[in-house]
């Protein structure tokens, strides 16, 4: 009786000092619970490397005993990594015994390292995100942790909708550069002698073109912007013992609206209109004989509304499209005034002339790009 009572009286003091200076065996599960909506397992602690599985929030998930513990002795014994590296070499040339030559290295957590060691289903080691998981440490230490309030994983639209739902698209931009031929259709100047003859050169235009889709069109078959063209024709006339050749270059800017009429992801039909302002719109008449010749510049301006229709092949040179259509220009009524003198007034009818309207057409290809 007196031997034990003497042990129960000093059981309590070993006790304590055994708990304080002893790790031992925790009696609890090593686990943690997953936090986001879908957790990636990793099969090495890199973003980049293979995903085993993924598990869902909620669940709890099996974390290496290593994680869970505490190394007290790491702030007592100043001993770097490098140097437990070299003594574990040493010992393993000091001890050659076959049991433990295939011994797999003890797993030391990373004090930096963004991952927590996992098993996935299959019982493959796995890594896990710590900002994805909640340790299940059932001590103090768990009001360390937080859950970060934005979940990357998650990808459901919660209720109720959100206004404008659904989501409208970005944006679309075009640019369009071609070039197009024709056969210039003017009227030619008032001559005071007879038209013998007509001879035609290639009216030939060079454009760009800049627009983008419209807010109020969620299909982004209507576009709207801007559109230069640059134009050059000639034509010649065989006059009363003389030749005649009327030269007209143009650049206009203006408008342009775009409608994509059908598509799909192998071809386009697509109409356009543009009004037109030539802001140069320049004439040269060049008379000459055998012996003599003449040369006058007339210059105008004009407002020109212009449509046409073409059809697209997407992406036919790498990210460009394949853009084929016509044109149809037509120019308005307008008063042309020289700008030079004349040196045979018997060739010219004044300083002026009006030429009335008409109408070209222009064939052209050329690319676009959308971005």
């Amino acid at each position: 009786m007196i031997v034990l009572l003497i042990l129960a009286t000093i059981t309590p003091c070993f006790g304590a000092k055994f708990h304080k200076h002893h790790d031992g065996l925790q009696l609890r599960e090593n686990k943690g619970q997953v936090t986001v909506l879908e957790a990636p397992l990793f099969s090495s602690p890199d973003t980049d490397s293979f995903i085993i599985e993924h598990i869902r929030k909620g669940e709890e998930i099996y974390i290496h005993p290593a994680e869970f513990q505490i190394d007290r002795y790491r702030d007592v014994v100043d001993v770097t990594e490098e140097e437990i590296r070299q003594r574990k070499l040493l010992l393993n040339k000091m001890h050659q015994d076959p049991l433990f030559r295939d011994e797999e290295d003890t797993y030391i957590p990373e004090p930096n390292s963004r991952f927590f060691k996992t098993l996935a289903t299959s019982g493959a080691d796995a890594w896990i995100l710590k900002e994805h998981v909640f340790l299940l440490y059932q001590d103090v230490r768990e009001l360390d942790q937080t859950v970060e309030l934005h979940d990357p994983t998650d990808y459901r639209i919660e209720e109720p909708l959100p206004e404008g739902f659904p989501l409208k698209g970005p944006k679309v931009y075009r640019s369009y550069f071609g070039l197009a031929l024709g056969i210039p259709n003017y009227p030619a100047y008032e001559y005071p002698s007879q038209i013998n003859d007509t001879g035609f050169d290639f009216l030939k235009e060079f454009s760009y073109a800049w627009f983008s889709s419209v807010k109020f069109d969620p299909e982004k078959r209507l576009f709207f912007g801007g559109l230069i063209n640059v134009a050059q024709g000639q034509i010649d006339y065989q006059l009363d013992g003389r030749r005649s050749e009327e030269t007209t270059f143009k650049i206009s800017a203006g408008p342009l609206i775009n409608y994509d009429l059908w598509r799909n992801d192998q071809l386009r039909v697509n109409a356009h209109t543009s009004l037109q302002f030539a802001f140069i719109d320049y004439l040269e008449i060049k008379q000459f004989s055998a012996d003599e010749s003449d040369t006058r510049t007339f210059q105008s301006y004009q407002f020109a509304p212009r449509a046409g229709l073409n059809i697209q092949k997407p992406k036919y040179f790498y990210s460009m499209d394949l853009v084929v259509g016509f044109n149809l220009n037509w120019d308005l009524p307008r008063t042309f005034n020289a700008s030079s003198s004349k040196d045979r007034p018997s060739w010219w009818s004044g300083d002026s002339f009006t030429r009335d309207s008409s109408f070209q057409t222009t064939y052209f290809v050329g690319l676009q790009g959308d971005y």
